[in-house]
């Protein structure tokens, strides 16, 4: 997958200096320019801190941090915006890959066989740049932003404080992503319209999603942990694996991290564990994009051999013509196998759209609600061709119904355990049950 060029160069080499305010962009960009005309092959960047504005990766390069090198995001917008190859001058849409919205500490566009490899104690630092006219009032740069990208490594580093998302990938192929700390940012992994993603061995502590996205195909995403403000998978695909994961909310941010406004304009960063943290919203909330439309069916979605632990919601699916995040292809089919939920406040909820009825299969789950919250159906649905429950433990559940539909459903229940009777886990509504 990688390019087996053997040119290396170190970025101190063509000017790059450690330590200084000044950025080093232009120096940094002279080594990928010239490993790029070599044919391909390695830039280096040796331990020490390097301010830097939005550097242009090529085809065949790889980029590689050394132990304690930091490569630290500018926080004025004009270090990222002088690029040297063409963009429109007022570019607003946010596919141009040279608009403004996606300016970014690293970026790559039509480039293949890229990597960014890091080794321990590496950084790529966003310092959370601000936008004054940028998405909600305040999003500055990306940490890494992929654009029509094939064969990509991201591996080893820790990424930090990103202005927007800490990776935009957007219509690419073949994208790994291997032991990476997202720390702190907006979205950890925001991926659109892509193809074949492998993530695994991962950590993920963000302000906003922690892997997002919509439009795309064959996802594996292993062995990660994922904590947030907002949602851990908030994402659409077809052919998705999710498998031996680890989700959980904190009262507080392991992190450290900005709050207000402005301690953000100021630059001010909290210490880890200062910054209160709401619970995290959805493990998984299933986002469809009319806009982006998912280019086959939507289905086979599968959690497997997961923990999902002190959240608000589990699952919400929700197709709905209101809300363009929910308003794409219908979801056919949803898996859980060996996953166990814990302290959660909010029942699942999938409904999905009459003529695309989605089928819902638990096996060998668990599921516990939060102190408080036990006296409220375990699922409720709607539209739903077939809801299967296996092996089902569901020992906070107190009372009826455990299901509450207003659409015929077939629904088998074999060996679920709860201190329901029977003849009442099952219960239909005259309305739409609420999402």
């Amino acid at each position: 997958m990688m390019n087996t060029n053997t040119t290396t160069v170190n970025i101190t080499e063509f000017g790059a200096v450690a330590g200084e305010p000044a950025v080093q962009t232009a120096a940094i960009q002279r080594a990928v320019d010239h490993v790029h005309s070599a044919g391909g092959g390695t830039v280096v960047v040796p331990e020490g801190v390097f301010a830097t504005g939005g550097i242009v990766l090529r085809s065949n390069i790889t980029l590689r941090l050394m132990r304690g090198a930091v490569l630290a995001g500018s926080r004025n917008l004009l270090d990222y915006m002088p690029y040297d190859l063409p963009k429109p001058p007022e570019a607003t849409r946010r596919y141009d890959p040279w608009c403004r919205w996606n300016n970014a500490v690293i970026k790559a566009v039509d480039a293949e066989n890229i990597a960014i490899l890091g080794e321990a104690g590496s950084l790529i630092d966003g310092s959370n740049s601000i936008d004054p006219i940028g998405e909600q009032g305040h999003r500055g740069a990306h940490g890494i932003n992929l654009h029509r990208c094939r064969n990509i490594m991201l591996e080893g580093y820790r990424i930090a404080n990103a202005g927007n998302f800490s990776h935009a990938v957007f219509f690419c192929e073949n994208l790994a992503m291997r032991k990476v700390h997202v720390q702190n940012g907006k979205d950890g992994l925001n991926v659109r319209g892509t193809s074949n993603i492998h993530v695994s061995g991962c950590l993920f502590e963000t302000i906003d999603d922690c892997v997002a996205g919509y439009g795309n195909q064959n996802v594996v995403i292993r062995d990660s942990r994922f904590t947030t403000f907002s949602h851990g998978i908030r994402f659409s695909a077809s052919n998705m694996l999710v498998e031996d994961c680890h989700f959980y909310g904190l009262d507080f941010l392991p992190f450290p991290g900005p709050e207000t406004m402005a301690e953000r304009e100021a630059g001010i960063v909290r210490e880890a564990g200062t910054v209160p943290c709401d619970r995290m919203q959805a493990m998984f909330l299933n986002m469809y994009n009319k806009h982006l439309p998912l280019p086959g069916k939507a289905e086979h979605v599968v959690f497997r051999h997961c923990r999902v632990e002190n959240v608000k919601r589990a699952v919400k699916y929700h197709v709905s013509e209101s809300n363009d995040w929910q308003s794409g292809n219908p979801l056919r089919d949803l898996h859980f196998e060996h996953v166990e939920f814990s302290g959660i406040e909010v029942p699942l909820t999938v409904i999905g759209t009459a003529d695309g009825p989605l089928t819902l299969t638990m096996e060998n789950v668990s599921f516990r609600f939060r102190e408080g919250f036990q006296h409220q159906p375990f699922l409720r649905a709607g539209h739903c061709k077939l809801i299967r429950l296996k092996n089902v433990s569901l020992p906070t559940a107190t009372q009826g119904p455990l299901i509450q539909t207003w659409t015929p459903a077939e629904i088998e229940l074999e060996n679920v355990t709860a201190a329901v009777p029977d003849d009442q886990r099952v219960a239909m509504t005259d309305e739409p049950v609420r999402a």
